[in-house]
């Protein structure tokens, strides 16, 4: 009998300025792209298979300086993976993994060949994606508007996640789960369990502050935001003397910060390759959430609007929102994504065996999005 495969049920997502005098958040999910077989559309490879698989992709982005750099990348962020070179790759092995489910004698080599060429699509989206933003920022002269990253790709039951800068990925279990997980949502606030998978990036950390000052920049902890890490230009002080107003970053990896790119900051993302078998979901976040919120934190939330049929989404932004404001700190965006996973065909559980495709973006959402 053919083994089920675990796929996207549902994605939410909610956004709030937070109290901030704009929005520079941003969001984008896309779920069910064919990119195989007859039909695939751009994406297609050049298997002569009959059978068609999908992907799937979200990403949220937090703007610093102006929204022009989550704005521009978050539209585009998503077909700079599906042309990367190495995609066909990945659609050649999803054709084949396709064919051995459904009883066709090939050789596949497992899902390591896959996650390989997973993690060399994020490597080369994330590469070419940044190319065009500092084109863009060159066009507009916009020298330092910049954003942090978080992706997922979903395909061939693994899950290829990439970031730049402090906005986290947390992967969403069962308490005590090994594997098997997926379709079980509703069972309970006190049953999950999460975990960050991303590298939050911070100018201080040891390799970040060696890429820095090696590159003529420095790194400076400045009094009037807690004493928090920033990277600052190596022509910091030079245009400052002339009147511009130069700009210093508290994250050390970035889409974007054009002036900031010679002095060090890197747009190279942390990239982990997690197989799907015993997640329940996944909460992509702004550090806006993340600041207030530990992994648990949010997979309680989550599970908590889960059991009362609630979108965990905006439950979690609400959350974020009170909190910041219940303990002092300063407002911020606050913007949140939560993915579910269940089996496909699965025939019994609550969501399970999705079959519809689903675009959900920030432009959808104009009062989320305040410019």
């Amino acid at each position: 009998m053919p083994a089920k495969k675990i796929v996207v049920t549902d994605v939410v997502a909610s956004s709030s300025q937070g109290g901030r005098p704009r929005q520079e958040d941003r969001f984008y999910a896309r779920t069910r792209i064919p990119v195989g077989g007859s039909g695939s559309g751009s994406a297609s490879s050049s298997s002569s298979s009959s059978l068609s698989s999908t992907v799937s992709f979200f990403g949220i982005w937090d703007g610093t300086v102006c929204p022009l750099a989550a704005d521009y990348v978050h539209s585009r962020c998503c077909s700079h993976h599906l042309n990367a070179p190495s995609f066909r790759a990945v659609v050649d092995r999803l054709l084949l993994l396709d064919r051995e489910r459904d009883g066709v004698d090939v050789d596949v080599a497992g899902g390591e060949e896959l996650g390989e060429a997973l993690r060399s699509v994020v490597n080369e989206a994330y590469a070419s994606t940044d190319a065009d933003l500092l084109a863009e920022c060159r066009r507009l002269g916009n020298h330092y508007s910049s954003t942090t990253s978080v992706t997922a790709i979903v395909a061939g039951g693994l899950v290829a996640i990439g970031n730049l800068g402090d906005s986290p990925l947390f992967l969403v279990r069962r308490r005590g789960s090994g594997s098997g997980g997926g379709g079980t949502r509703g069972g309970g606030g006190a049953a999950l369990t999460g975990s960050q998978v991303t590298t939050d990036h911070k100018p201080d950390q040891p390799a970040e502050r060696a890429r820095i000052e090696s590159s003529g920049g420095s790194v400076q902890y400045l009094h009037r935001h807690n004493y928090k890490p920033f990277i600052r230009g190596g022509d910091f002080d030079r245009r400052k003397a002339t009147g511009e107003s130069a700009m210093q970053l508290q994250y050390s990896r970035a889409f974007g910060g054009k002036d900031l790119k010679p002095y060090g900051l890197s747009a190279t993302p942390s990239v982990a390759i997690v197989p799907l078998d015993g997640l329940e979901g996944m909460i992509l976040c702004s550090d806006g959430i993340s600041d207030v919120a530990s992994p648990d934190d949010a997979a309680s939330i989550v599970a908590s609007a889960w059991s009362r049929g609630e979108d965990a989404a905006a439950r979690l932004v609400s959350w974020g929102v009170s909190r910041r404001a219940a303990i002092g700190m300063d407002a911020d965006n606050c913007t949140a994504m939560v993915v579910s996973f269940g089996y496909e065909g699965g025939g019994g559980g609550e969501g399970e065996g999705a079959s519809s495709s689903l675009l959900l973006q920030s432009a959808d959402f104009p009062g989320n999005c305040t410019q």
